[in-house]
């Protein structure tokens, strides 16, 4: 594994102050709703399944139009992206989330991309636990967000790495393996996304991150089912028609897929022909504009979803 050094951070931050544009194309920032949109406000004390000794915890947090997932193996914590930005109402129920949980510390950070709607609490998390490690793509942008972001892992001190692919983690007792992405120069931003697997024992689950076409197709002509396949998947780019191909699903074939996305949002998303493909390889879909947070227990051998609702 690669360690980002921290001259290289602080070279980082003054290239996104200075450049006019982002080091890789992507969606611009601006494009995200600012507010909750049609959300209520969530509860302040959420109420989530206790994890049993033995048993990995994966809570998919309803953050509106945006990624957050913690997920907590024993006394290890891993977040795989942090919601939007500047999405306050729904950044503060996420932190109030983690902190309801008793976390502290997080042992590593996965930040995905760096589009507003996977990093946009990232200065708030690292701020507000002890953040370890923090995985992240060799791509800039130049929006505030990914400033703030770089100043609070430079200032924190926290060991930032590169995606390896091939590199393998360990938390407790899950493990996980970088697969994604492929190759350094996409004109996606979204491409660009960390794509990992994660084994806890018999049970294993995919998150892509935003991974579109591009990245999809290497995996297929790289991976094969042994190495891509997955009893769950959290979808790609919130269930956007432009991810989840066809190929890509019948390799992974998992039997859950989880959506994270908004209410009513301003994309679509889901878009219907990512639905009729899940449903077609018969996968049981669970979506936060309608479940809310969704939670994930396993023991190794059985799955246990929990929907906490909509308030």
């Amino acid at each position: 594994m690669k360690r980002i050094p921290r001259l290289l951070l602080s070279l980082l931050l003054i290239l996104a102050l200075s450049l006019s544009f982002g080091g890789c194309a992507g969606f611009p920032s601006d494009l995200f709703p600012e507010g909750p949109g049609n959300v209520e406000g969530p509860p302040d004390k959420p109420q989530s399944p206790t994890p049993t000794e033995g048993e990995l915890a994966i809570h998919f947090i309803d953050v509106d139009q945006a990624d957050a997932i913690l997920i907590l193996d024993g006394d290890k914590t891993m977040m795989i992206d942090t919601g939007n930005w500047p999405d306050d109402e729904h950044k503060d129920y996420m932190l109030d989330y983690i902190k309801n949980l008793g976390v502290t510390v997080i042992d590593y950070l996965v930040l995905t991309h760096p589009d507003a709607d996977h990093i946009g609490g990232a200065p708030e998390v690292i701020n507000t636990f002890d953040v370890k490690n923090c995985i992240m793509p060799d791509c800039t942008k130049t929006t505030k967000v990914f400033e703030r972001t770089v100043a609070a892992l430079e200032n924190k001190n926290v060991n930032v790495l590169l995606p390896e692919v091939g590199d393998d983690y360990t938390l407790k007792n899950a493990t996980f393996r970088i697969l994604a992405p492929l190759e350094e120069n996409y004109s996606d931003t979204n491409d660009y996304s960390v794509v990992l697997r994660m084994q806890y024992g018999e049970r294993s689950i995919l998150f892509t991150g935003d991974a579109e076409a591009a990245s999809e197709a290497q995996m297929v002509a790289r991976y094969t089912a042994a190495d891509l396949g997955a009893d769950v998947l959290k979808v790609g780019h919130h269930g956007s028609r432009t991810s989840s191909s066809q190929s890509f699903l019948e390799l992974v074939d998992p039997d859950y897929a989880v959506i994270c996305c908004g209410v009513d949002n301003s994309y679509g998303h889901p878009h219907s022909p990512v639905i009729t493909r899940l449903t077609g390889i018969d996968a049981e879909i669970y979506r936060t504009d309608q479940d809310g947070t969704v939670v994930l227990l396993t023991d190794g051998e059985t799955l246990e979803f929990t929907k906490l609702g909509k308030k």
